[in-house]
Protein backbone atom coordinates (compact mmCIF):
# COMPACT_ATOMS: atom_id res chain seq x y z
CA UNK A 1 0.00 0.00 0.00
CA UNK A 2 1.54 3.55 -1.37
CA UNK A 3 2.02 6.20 1.43
CA UNK A 4 -0.83 8.32 -0.20
CA UNK A 5 -3.49 5.53 -0.29
CA UNK A 6 -2.87 4.43 3.60
CA UNK A 7 -2.83 8.09 4.44
CA UNK A 8 -6.33 8.40 2.21
CA UNK A 9 -7.61 5.21 4.07
CA UNK A 10 -6.82 6.63 7.54
CA UNK A 11 -8.19 9.67 6.88
CA UNK A 12 -12.12 7.80 6.07
CA UNK A 13 -11.42 5.76 8.66
CA UNK A 14 -10.91 8.87 10.85
CA UNK A 15 -14.29 10.51 9.72
CA UNK A 16 -15.90 7.26 10.42
CA UNK A 17 -15.22 7.41 13.71
CA UNK A 18 -16.18 11.38 14.61
CA UNK A 19 -19.27 10.64 12.61
CA UNK A 20 -20.17 7.18 14.81
CA UNK A 21 -19.09 9.56 18.46
CA UNK A 22 -21.24 12.38 16.71
CA UNK A 23 -24.17 9.54 15.93
CA UNK A 24 -23.58 7.95 19.34
CA UNK A 25 -24.16 11.80 21.01
CA UNK A 26 -27.06 12.31 19.69
CA UNK A 27 -28.49 9.32 20.51
CA UNK A 28 -27.64 9.87 24.01
CA UNK A 29 -29.75 13.22 23.85
CA UNK A 30 -32.51 11.50 22.47
CA UNK A 31 -32.47 8.92 25.07
CA UNK A 32 -31.93 11.25 27.69
CA UNK A 33 -34.82 13.40 26.77
CA UNK A 34 -37.92 13.25 29.41
CA UNK A 35 -40.08 13.76 26.02
CA UNK A 36 -39.36 10.63 24.35
CA UNK A 37 -41.26 7.16 25.47
CA UNK A 38 -40.97 4.66 22.81
CA UNK A 39 -37.89 3.46 20.89
CA UNK A 40 -38.40 1.56 17.45
CA UNK A 41 -40.48 -1.61 19.26
CA UNK A 42 -39.44 -0.94 22.44
CA UNK A 43 -41.62 1.04 25.14
CA UNK A 44 -38.76 2.98 27.52
CA UNK A 45 -39.27 2.05 31.17
CA UNK A 46 -37.56 3.37 34.76
CA UNK A 47 -33.93 4.10 34.58
CA UNK A 48 -32.51 0.52 36.04
CA UNK A 49 -28.96 1.85 35.95
CA UNK A 50 -25.73 3.53 34.36
CA UNK A 51 -23.68 2.75 31.58
CA UNK A 52 -20.65 3.89 30.51
CA UNK A 53 -22.11 6.80 28.34
CA UNK A 54 -26.14 6.66 29.06
CA UNK A 55 -28.84 5.41 31.49
CA UNK A 56 -29.30 1.91 31.26
CA UNK A 57 -33.58 1.35 30.67
CA UNK A 58 -36.09 -1.05 31.62
CA UNK A 59 -37.60 -1.60 27.64
CA UNK A 60 -40.71 -3.42 26.93
CA UNK A 61 -41.32 -5.10 23.76
CA UNK A 62 -44.40 -3.58 22.12
CA UNK A 63 -45.33 -7.42 20.73
CA UNK A 64 -44.77 -8.67 24.60
CA UNK A 65 -47.32 -5.66 25.83
CA UNK A 66 -49.76 -6.25 23.42
CA UNK A 67 -50.13 -9.63 23.83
Amino acid sequence: MSKSSHKHTASVVQNQKAHLATAYNELGKELSSTKIKVVGNYTLGRVIGEGIYFPLFFLLSQAVSSS
